[in-house]
């Protein structure tokens, strides 16, 4: 049976040796495209379907599931409603501290000492450089030149 995630066709799903930090199992995904993606067998459970669906059906399939249990934490807990807001703005301040920490050691410094010629050395060596613009669609109803 074909299977998919979101728009693109599973051609195989390899179990990992290695699992998450929790202990969870890790997949990778191989699609027809040729591109491949490791998940958590979680997600892979929760978001694959028979048929492709759009991206935003995709990430409703990923990501209700990790609400749920959201929801769930702060029910075991009985979290007072009036702290619900901090503990997401506390949960988003430690994603984003912990992303600019793994960014600085990728890059090697902090995003203050980065520089045009540090952005230019990585995109040469993974594909080709900083002096191409990004490609902008046309806006509709603009005159054709």
């Amino acid at each position: 049976m074909i299977q998919y995630l979101g728009p693109k066709e599973v051609l195989a799903v390899v179990k990992l040796d290695n699992k998450t930090p929790l202990g969870n199992e890790l997949v990778e995904v191989c699609y027809k495209d040729g591109t491949k993606e490791i998940l958590s067998k979680l997600i892979l459970e929760a978001s694959i379907t028979n048929k492709p669906t759009d991206l935003t059906t995709l990430r409703n399939l990923r990501i209700f599931p990790v609400v749920k249990e959201l929801l769930n934490v702060l029910l075991k807990w009985n979290v007072k409603i009036n702290e619900v807001e901090f503990i997401v703005e506390i949960v988003k301040a430690s994603i984003n501290d912990n992303m600019d920490k793994a960014s600085s050691i990728l890059w090697k410094k902090n995003i203050y000492e980065r520089t045009t010629l540090d952005v230019d050395t990585i995109l040469r060596e993974n594909k080709g450089g900083m002096n191409q613009p990004i490609q902008l669609d046309e806006p509709s109803g603009s005159p054709q030149g």
